[in-house]
């Protein structure tokens, strides 16, 4: 992930210098850019002061906790713009929103969402158990993320595995 993010960048470093990441910074961000139609311009911005930041750095921007979480904000945000569908429901949108405030889950889903995953499908199990159960999700949000990204794409006709029959292990 991070030689991904590093072969992207190519920005100089006249931009300004990230915020020290809080509640109030993060608030404001959203605060700012409530629509989607206003996320690409924000997040291509983000990511022209991550990368400076990474220029001025190097490596050991990937030590500072404020690096870090804007880097996961700016994955948060990407997740939204690739599942604008799901977002144009205005629930699903303020969940995404709320979410995206919220580190312990918006952070650890982009942290732990692979390339084998379907973004969209699993951003909509989170937002449909945030729904549900906001409190609980938060409580608990590596289970919450987890259940999102295992159940982003059907189970396998021969599930669990061709030498287990499936009634020995029932889906449900």
């Amino acid at each position: 992930m991070r030689l991904l993010f590093c072969l992207s960048l190519s920005a100089s470093a006249c931009f300004a210098q990230l915020q020290p990441w809080n509640h109030d910074t993060v608030s404001a961000w959203w605060q700012r850019h409530p629509a989607p139609d206003s996320w690409r311009a924000a997040n291509d911005e983000l990511k022209k002061q991550l990368a400076a930041d990474y220029q001025r750095h190097g490596a050991d921007a990937f030590t500072n906790s404020d690096f870090q979480h804007w880097l996961r904000h700016w994955q948060w945000v990407r997740l939204g713009l690739v599942a604008g569908d799901l977002l144009r429901n205005n629930a699903n949108r303020d969940t995404f929103i709320a979410l995206g405030k919220e580190a312990a889950v918006s952070h650890l889903f982009a942290e732990k969402i692979l390339p084998v995953n379907r973004p969209s499908a699993a951003l909509k199990h989170l937002l449909r158990i945030a729904q549900a159960n906001p409190r609980d999700l938060l409580e608990y949000p590596a289970l919450g993320v987890a259940y999102a990204l295992v159940f982003d794409k059907k189970f396998q006709p021969r599930w669990p595995h061709h030498q287990v029959n499936i009634e020995a292990v029932p889906v449900g």
